[in-house]
């Protein structure tokens, strides 16, 4: 891909098969055979999980581009304030990353992180660094799908650069999941040989096999002259912040009898950047609730660079800058151009008729 991003993706693309074989190696040997039980597993505040991968890949992501690109700001999900308190646990994030350091094949591009105060310095970085539209941003989300993760389903790794407050380039790897996979797709549709999907801003999107040597190919765009009759679904069924009943009572208005079930955010966009699905719409079943930067940057831009739109519930553009939540932006309406606004009205209908109205204007 020519584009003026050449650089950055030079570097993205041996890091994230990087932090594939990373994430990889650990689920099968450290995590393995039975996740629920396993050490190298914590809870954070909201109670969701985080393994060793998450914060092993966050210091190999954030480490590589402090390496290439110094001047850069980087963002990511976790902080180190577990691996301070748990010598165990920072102990095995060390012992992953001279594993992959000790691999043949790993490019000299990635810098691999072995002492474990620096780990934690960085890790910290990313978990308070807020995305500026003043100065570029990189982000990322080590394991996206840390639950579906653990129970050796699909999941992703995310990385973004925000430039001038905008998406500039998103990749994403995908170790278990078969781009040419039929729909519906769960998260348990995994695959042998995985792939990554990216994206530049104004220079489309492509995909292409996990390892070494395998030739990109260019996402075509999605068909614009669609009608409702058109759509085809991705969500998740498995998480409950959003609005009870309001996608089921969506998809029997528009009499669609399936949709893809995926708990990773990340990967909910990659399954409409690849045609999979066409269509997603998250609402929130409470104001307080807001998107996390980590979750959509970049892999949004992957879908939008294949033809999409993406917007919140209010039709409004969604802003990856300012703040770690995404505080100015309330849900997700997302499809292609030519469907998104005919979606987006059906989507108000069916809130009006919940008595979800005062969700609207938030």
């Amino acid at each position: 891909m020519d584009s003026p991003y050449r650089a950055e993706l030079e570097v993205l693309h041996p890091l994230i098969r990087a932090a594939s074989t990373l994430s990889e190696h650990i689920i099968t040997t450290t995590l393995a055979p039975s996740p629920s039980s396993a050490t190298g597993i914590v809870q954070k505040a909201d109670h969701s999980p985080v393994t060793i991968a998450d914060f092993a890949i966050q210091a190999l992501l954030s480490s590589t581009v402090r390496t290439q690109f110094p001047s850069d700001a980087i963002v990511g999900e976790e902080s180190a304030a577990q691996l301070r308190e748990d010598a165990s646990l920072l102990d095995k994030v060390v012992t992953a990353l001279t594993w992959l350091a000790e691999q043949e094949g790993v490019e000299e591009a990635v810098t691999i992180p072995r002492d474990a105060e620096a780990i934690c310095t960085i890790v910290d970085e990313c978990g308070s660094s807020i995305p500026s539209a003043e100065r570029r941003t990189w982000i990322f989300d080590p394991i996206d799908g840390t639950k579906t993760y653990m129970q050796g389903k699909l999941y992703a790794i995310n990385a973004a650069l925000v430039v001038d407050g905008e998406q500039a380039v998103g990749m994403v790897g995908c170790p278990k999941l078969n781009p040419k996979q039929a729909s519906p797709v769960g998260d348990g549709d995994i695959s042998s040989e995985g792939c990554v999907v990216f994206a530049v801003k104004g220079h489309g999107a492509w995909v292409q096999r996990l390892g070494k040597g395998n030739e990109p190919e260019r996402l075509e765009r999605h068909g614009q002259d669609l009608g409702l009759d058109d759509v085809r679904f991705t969500s998740c069924t498995t998480v409950s912040s959003s609005v009870p009943q309001l996608n089921a009572n969506l998809l029997s208005r528009l009499n669609i009898a399936s949709s893809n079930d995926l708990l990773p955010w990340v990967l909910r966009w990659i399954s409409l950047a690849l045609n999979m699905a066409n269509t997603t719409v998250w609402v929130y079943k409470s104001l307080d609730r807001r998107g996390k930067v980590w979750d959509h940057a970049g892999a949004m831009l992957i879908f939008e660079e294949t033809g999409g739109v993406v917007s919140d519930v209010n039709g409004k553009k969604v802003s990856v800058v300012g703040s770690r939540i995404m505080e100015g932006n309330f849900g997700f309406v997302a499809a292609p151009g030519g469907l998104h606004a005919k979606v987006l009205e059906q989507v108000w209908v069916v809130m009006r008729e919940m008595g979800h109205e005062g969700l609207l204007g938030a």
